[in-house]
């Protein structure tokens, strides 16, 4: 049976969370606490100044929009900030239960590496 749109994720890694050192697309199932406080949380169509998306440990800025278009990195250049330091952001885009995409992203800091990878189950138990 396939998964349900909300079921199914993308995830792009920073620079920093690259264990091969290439730019690289991860598909996988989406862990069911991420799509459940992805329901839940209040996402609009732009990226916030804050509050940020709690999921997993990590805070991920959020935004929801109808299609994938002009694509998901051209959606992050909106974000301020995002194309002065592009390779410490990651990217994720996770299928919406009502339509349209969630698209996340947080960015390396001291400390911090981005990976958007840790909303992924590649077990696709849940």
């Amino acid at each position: 049976m396939p998964a349900p749109p909300e079921g199914l994720g993308l995830a792009i890694n920073s620079v920093a969370g690259r264990s091969q050192n290439l730019l690289h697309i991860h598909l996988s199932c989406v862990l069911p606490s991420g799509r459940a406080a992805l329901a839940a949380a209040p996402v609009g169509p732009d990226w916030a100044d804050a509050p940020f998306v709690t999921l997993g440990g990590q805070s991920f800025n959020v935004r929801k929009v109808a299609r994938l278009e002009p694509s998901p990195f051209l959606l992050l250049r909106d974000l301020q900030g995002a194309v002065e330091a592009m390779g410490e952001q990651s990217l994720g885009v996770i299928g919406s239960a009502d339509g349209g995409y969630f698209v996340l992203t947080d960015s390396t800091e001291p400390g911090v590496v981005a990976e958007t990878e840790a909303l992924l189950d590649e077990t696709c138990r849940g």
